[in-house]
């Protein structure tokens, strides 16, 4: 199966995602009880498609969700087409193999497929967020939510002629920046090295340590890539 992450042009797809991308605002759910870092993993799909949706039609883009198989696995592919041009980006995400399919219960999988589908919005719109890696699960820890060392106290001094007072403010500390994932254009120059090969791809996921090429970082683009120029040749792709 041949994974295609863009139309053979993309001006005007581009042009309509940067302007969906520039109206999307961090998304993260509210409660006392959720740590800051971890309140976008705890958001509904359902409150991230009625904040995305909206702007994908006022931009003049489609979104379109399905499943695809290879005949071993399957993978949810969500594309955003450009209505006026047919441009489109894709990007994918595994699901499961097809085998173990009929092993879980519906719940089970439809748990891995919100949780897929979540990821790729993140990818495709650039989703702010204030948690460090959604891929840490949520577990909530009263002894954690109630540590004092999660604000700093500030001690401020009033003018010397009058009686010293002190006050103390609680800060919040600000959350780490969230990882850069590896750009759409990046994820289609790595498979066309090894021309979709579904078991290379396999291979390239297992030494990045990831369950798919989108969730690769950035950052390790280039280590990336020449795992993937050697691989070609040792599978003479």
């Amino acid at each position: 199966m041949e994974f295609k992450y863009q139309s053979d042009t993309i001006c005007k797809i581009t042009e309509a995602m940067l302007k969906v991308q520039a109206e999307v605002k961090t998304l993260i759910k509210e409660g006392n009880d959720i740590p800051s870092e971890k309140r976008f993993a705890c958001v509904k799909l359902e409150a991230m498609l009625a904040d995305i949706e909206p702007k994908c039609v006022k931009a003049g883009v489609l979104l379109k969700p399905d499943i695809i198989s290879d005949d071993i696995n399957e993978w949810l592919r969500v594309t955003v087409i450009e209505k006026e041009s047919g441009e489109f980006f894709s990007t994918y995400a595994f699901l499961y193999p097809i085998e173990e399919k009929a092993l879980n219960n519906q719940q089970s999988l439809g748990t891995v497929i919100t949780y897929q589908f979540k990821n790729l919005m993140r990818v495709l719109f650039a989703i702010p967020t204030a948690e460090e890696d959604i891929d840490q699960p949520y577990k909530k820890d009263k002894k954690n939510n109630n540590n004092s060392n999660n604000y700093t106290v500030k001690t401020v001094e009033q003018p010397a002629s009058k009686p010293v007072q002190q006050t103390t403010v609680k800060t919040v500390q600000q959350p780490a920046s969230k990882p850069v994932l590896l750009t759409i254009v990046h994820q289609d120059e790595i498979s066309k090295i090894i021309k979709y090969d579904k078991e290379a791809i396999k291979e390239l996921c297992a030494f990045m340590e990831v369950p798919t090429l989108n969730l690769v970082q950035e950052k390790d683009y280039e280590l990336l890539k020449k795992f993937t120029e050697d691989l070609a040749k040792a599978l003479e792709i």
